[in-house]
């Protein structure tokens, strides 16, 4: 019942004790005879049995201590096959202790996030009562001082920038919430049958006062063949409005924006298509402007206001119906963003 090391690795192990368990006890080795032997092991028939087997071939006999630790050894290149599992049961204590540590970290950082999730919690339902109920009523006032037809022109102009800035805060405060759902894992998704009929012409409704406003033209086509599909009515809306709002804003005055949606013959996928022939974008950012904030001008002098969030919640919009979005453009040229519905969501 032995196993042989060099000298070394007696070394090494001895060194590797020390190291693991009660460090600060100090480690005693010595050569001892037949007689001690059994003294000191009185009473534990295996390691009796070894010394009587390790005296009968000759071995130097030496016992290894720390603490209340004892262990038989025999000569000087070999130790008995108990201490070497104590040196691995050891290992396995000392990396428990490590874990317990280790463990209790971990419970005070779990702790330290949880407050923090809490305090954005409270944020979040800050901004939703605080800002985003008082800039409804604010939109709400500003659409029927327009439609009242009291107002002379310049208070219509007034009015009509109080409903548009006011919307654009909103969108923006809207998609923050909706980033904020997301990164909790509380985006609700209601997959039901949708028209995509119903949501280009409800796009349309909302996209085609920006596009009057900004000179730009815009058109809209679905295909007789596009079936229903099974997704998010309202998050595919947004998606659409998102996409519909950036063209519009991202086209010069006389430039067109187009909505089309069509059924792939060769996949069986419906193709839903926002293209401009607006300024378009470099290949370099095709990819970055899915990242949430990133912004292909975000010097202070900026052009074209935004969050930068837009384009981020199509994406996650569309992932969490299953379906694809995808961007082809030519710097100078447009853009078309093409959002893909799979032919097993179709109906």
């Amino acid at each position: 019942g032995t196993e042989p090391f060099t000298p070394d690795q007696f070394e090494a192990i001895e060194a590797e004790m020390k190291k693991i368990v009660k460090a600060d006890l100090p480690v005693e080795k010595r050569f001892i005879t037949v007689e001690e032997g059994r003294e000191i092991f009185k009473g534990q028939t295996y390691k009796l049995e070894l010394l009587e087997e390790y005296a009968e071939k000759g071995w130097q006999l030496s016992v290894y201590r720390q603490g209340d630790f004892t262990d038989l050894c025999a000569g000087p290149h070999l130790m008995s096959t108990g201490a070497l599992k104590a040196v691995k049961l050891l290992k396995v204590a000392a990396a428990y202790w490590r874990g317990d540590a280790q463990r209790d970290s971990l419970e005070a950082l779990s702790e330290k996030l949880a407050k923090e999730s809490q305090v954005k919690s409270d944020l979040l339902s800050m901004v939703n009562h605080e800002l985003r109920t008082p800039l409804t009523s604010i939109i709400t006032l500003a659409q029927i001082a327009l439609e009242s037809g009291g107002a002379d022109a310049e208070e219509r102009r007034s009015w009509e920038e109080v409903r548009k800035s006011s919307s654009v805060l909103l969108g923006m405060i809207n998609d923050m919430l909706d980033i904020a759902r997301s990164d909790a894992g509380a985006m609700a998704v209601s997959m039901e049958l949708m028209d995509l009929g119903d949501i280009v012409a409800s796009a349309q409704g909302t996209i085609g006062p920006l596009a009057v406003g900004a000179r730009v033209m815009l058109t809209t086509t679905v295909a007789p063949d596009v079936p229903l599909v099974s997704g998010d009515y309202e998050k595919m809306l947004r998606i659409l409005e998102n996409l519909g709002s950036n063209a519009v804003k991202f086209t010069p005055a006389g430039g067109t924006v187009a909505i089309a949606a069509v059924r792939e013959e060769a996949t069986g996928d419906v193709l839903v298509t926002v293209s401009d022939n607006g300024i378009g974008i470099a290949s370099e950012n095709q990819e970055r402007i899915f990242e949430r904030f990133f912004q292909v001008d975000s010097s202070a002098t900026r052009i074209y206001s935004g969050s930068g969030l837009g384009l981020a919640l199509v994406r996650e919009y569309a992932v969490a119906q299953g379906y694809t979005v995808t961007v082809e453009s030519v710097l100078g040229e447009g853009s078309a963003f093409t959002v893909r519905i799979p032919a097993a969501a179709v109906v």
